[in-house]
């Protein structure tokens, strides 16, 4: 019998694995990335969009380490990097963002792609949190990061101020949020600060929701790329009873 994804074929899902069409923001480790005395001083989008990330502080530059997950190469943040971003995070208005990350430190706040009122942040832990606005009207995933790196899909409607959370292709969780009114975007920062520790192999933004089809396919391509872990399925529920119902 033929594996299904939502419903499609595994082998349609997976063939070509590539990423969605039109994204507005495009990270890859492995291609654009300039350096400038062995930090991380620019990293070109590949979107075609020119949303491209920068630091000209050098004492705020990440690194970029050529061995990262299955031997691709990743920019690591040390705590005090990150890259700012021209201002295109969608605002009040649908959207989708995929990546790939490790972190290096799980004990304190790590910010992935942030603004200065949204974020895609770890509170000191391994759970996805989503912020727009409004402390503390946060959308918390359920699944937690793999430790050797995870990818992760989140997709936002704006209509009905609902997020899905996504990790490592499995759906951790559907929240209540409100809408997004920030469009800043600092890579591996919030407001500047709260910074990353741990690496980014691949960011992916786009001003729609995913399709389910798109996003299986989106979890397909990274998880492949990066030799990423696979999660076994969730257990059947248990249907035994312990105790005799009462009426």
């Amino acid at each position: 019998a033929a594996i299904l994804i939502w419903g499609v074929p595994c082998s349609t899902v997976c063939r070509g694995q590539s990423v969605p069409p039109g994204p507005m923001f495009w990270l890859r480790a492995d291609s654009g990335v300039h350096l400038e005395n062995g930090y991380v001083a620019g990293w070109s989008d590949q979107s075609g969009n020119h949303n491209d990330a920068s630091q000209s502080d050098s004492n705020e530059r990440p690194t970029l380490l050529t061995m990262g997950l299955n031997a691709l190469p990743t920019v690591h943040f040390n705590g005090g990097a990150y890259l700012n971003a021209p201002s295109f995070f969608p605002c009040n208005h649908d959207y989708s963002v995929s990546g790939v990350i490790r972190l290096s430190d799980t004990t304190v706040v790590n910010n992935i792609l942030s603004g200065n009122a949204h974020a895609i942040w770890f509170s000191g832990s391994c759970y996805l949190r989503i912020l727009h606005s409004i402390f503390p009207l946060v959308a918390v995933a359920s699944e937690p990061l793999h430790p050797q790196g995870s990818c992760f899909t989140i997709i936002y409607n704006a209509a009905l101020s609902m997020v899905r959370i996504y990790t490592d292709g499995r759906l951790s969780d559907s929240l209540w949020i409100p809408a997004n009114p920030d469009s800043t975007v600092y890579v591996g920062a919030f407001l500047g600060g709260y910074n990353m520790h741990g690496d980014i192999s691949e960011l992916l933004v786009y001003n729609r929701q995913l399709t389910p089809l798109e996003e299986a396919a989106t979890d397909v391509y990274l998880e492949a790329k990066y030799g990423l872990a696979q999660r076994p399925p969730f257990p059947p529920p248990d249907t035994t009873f312990s105790d005799i119902p009462v009426h």
